[in-house]
């Protein structure tokens, strides 16, 4: 498989999602002005537990004929084996009341999780309270954004940040990424469970992909992925993703291929700087987006 830079990308981040920082409109201005002579171009904008963007983005797209885009959303949910990520392609513009009634779950799962962060951060000696959530969030957050969103997940590059502002000795990353492996295991609620997601989606079309699963490389690759998909019962699997090593990209499209999955490709952008640096640059065959594109039937 080739590196070279893509007409599409699947997996996406606006600053909508808690750790993005990208515009909406970057993913379309200035960006696919000049892909408009390309074929193939295609962008899923997938944002972590919200689609609270993709309103904003179907005005975008309007623009744009050239471009197909995909209204998408990442939401993590509860299995027996781990939490997994899961890429959702075809969110309807006007989404019924059982998929507004899950969306909510996972809105509520992003509040009570940054709740625990507080108390995390609290118990483990550090002065940080709601009212500094607040402030942090509303000083790193676009206002908009803010306004809708208001007490969710926490952005922990700018959280770090804000803490070692406020602190007379810094935490090292070291001492943070401790934190986090505890907020993990004691303070944060479970997701979502798959068996109350998968029906819901199922109903309504949405085509589900198995996000990053790098999982599968560390404990058992084919029987991790089939346990997945016994219990997830995902269309596809993010087969490119920058987190893959050319073999192991090849190794995931094998699995897809001989169970007549679904394989796709993104770059997983989410900041400013990696909307030029990274955007379309994976290791994704060029037909795999039409692959997606034909189970969305368009």
């Amino acid at each position: 498989m080739s590196n070279p830079e893509k007409t599409y990308d699947l997996h996406l981040h606006s600053l909508w999602s808690y750790h993005g920082e990208c515009a909406v409109a970057d993913f379309f201005e200035p960006r696919f002005r000049a892909l408009r002579a390309m074929p193939c171009t295609v962008i899923a904008i997938t944002d972590f537990n919200t689609t609270d963007g993709l309103q904003e983005a179907d005005s975008l797209a309007t623009q744009f004929p050239e471009v197909t885009f995909i209204r998408g959303v990442e939401l993590r949910v509860k299995t027996i084996h781990g939490d997994r990520d899961l890429l959702c392609y075809g969110w309807p513009v006007d989404p019924p009341m059982d998929l507004q009634r899950l969306l909510s779950r996972f809105t509520q799962w992003s509040a009570d999780s940054s709740d625990g962060w507080v108390q995390a951060l609290t118990q483990s000696g550090i002065d940080f309270t709601m009212q500094q959530r607040e402030e942090l969030l509303a000083k790193s957050r676009p206002a908009r954004v803010h306004a809708l969103q208001r007490g969710t997940l926490m952005n922990q590059r700018a959280l770090l940040k804000f803490i070692n502002d406020n602190r007379r000795r810094a935490i090292t990353s070291d001492e943070f990424d401790t934190i986090k492996v505890r907020i993990a295991q004691e303070f944060t609620p479970p997701c979502p469970d798959v068996q109350e997601v998968m029906p819901v989606l199922k109903r309504h079309g949405i085509v589900v992909v198995l996000a990053h699963p790098t999982g599968a490389l560390a404990h058992g690759f084919r029987y991790w992925l089939d346990q997945s998909r016994a219990e997830v019962g995902y269309d596809g699997i993010e087969c490119a993703h920058p987190l893959m090593a050319p073999e192991q990209t090849e190794r995931f499209a094998r699995y897809c291929e001989e169970h007549h999955l679904v394989p796709t490709a993104g770059s997983d952008s989410r900041e400013r700087t990696d909307l030029y640096l990274k955007f379309g640059r994976h290791l994704g065959e060029p037909h795999w987006a039409q692959l997606l594109l034909d189970r969305l039937g368009r």
